[in-house]
């Protein structure tokens, strides 16, 4: 009697020790995001975003968009995409945050100038321009979280071209037959074009965390 009294008792004590343990709770994970955007100057953009464990006030991120929108027959198409990687943070630890990236952007516009004509004879088809520009963009925007798997975003900015990398180009389809294109490359006038700033603002962006 004595000994199953004892052994009830050796198993009530280990019980309760084992209640009163602290439990071993899982070390904090990486959260790893999707995102979609509606935003200027690209209507939608694509992205990744990481949020590493004792740095929850910096969402780093990478992001890239491209948009071509065709016209009239004289002014055939313009077209734009850039990629960015940079990070937001969350100063004071709520929905406000200020982005800052780095990144490359492009703008091209086509036109059809087979009407410029001499005697009667188209000089040349086509006239491309393309802009490109290796840009810092500076935001400010707000982050609120729907649940723990998704967030909306909002924010507005500007995309800013750095000093001397950004440039211009100008091609001239001929429309003869063993003409050459000609080619205009970083004229003052296209150099002064390429280097103006370019609103950056996100209408609307979708995150879910994944992980």
């Amino acid at each position: 009697m004595s000994k199953c009294f004892f052994a009830l008792l050796m198993m009530l004590s280990a019980s309760v020790a084992s209640a009163s343990a602290p439990s071993m709770s899982a070390p904090p994970s990486v959260r790893r995001a999707l995102t979609l955007g509606l935003m200027l100057p690209q209507p939608i953009s694509v992205g990744y975003e990481t949020v590493f464990p004792g740095l929850e006030l910096f969402h780093f991120f990478a992001e890239g968009g491209y948009f071509s929108l065709p016209l009239s027959s004289r002014l055939k198409n313009i077209s734009t995409w850039s990629i960015q990687a940079g990070t937001r943070y969350f100063p004071l630890q709520n929905w406000l945050y200020l982005s800052g990236s780095l990144g490359f952007r492009q703008i091209g516009v086509g036109a059809d100038i087979s009407s410029l004509k001499m005697d009667g004879v188209s000089l040349a088809n086509d006239a491309n321009l393309t802009l490109n520009s290796a840009i810092i963009g500076l935001c400010v925007g707000g982050q609120w979280n729907l649940n723990e798997s998704m967030a909306l975003t909002f924010e507005a900015g500007a995309q800013l071209p750095l000093p001397w990398l950004h440039g211009g180009k100008t091609t001239i389809v001929q429309d003869v037959p063993d003409g050459t294109d000609l080619s205009v490359d970083d004229s003052d006038a296209l150099y002064r074009i390429s280097g103006m700033p370019v609103p950056q603002i996100a209408l609307v962006r979708f995150i879910w965390y994944v992980l």
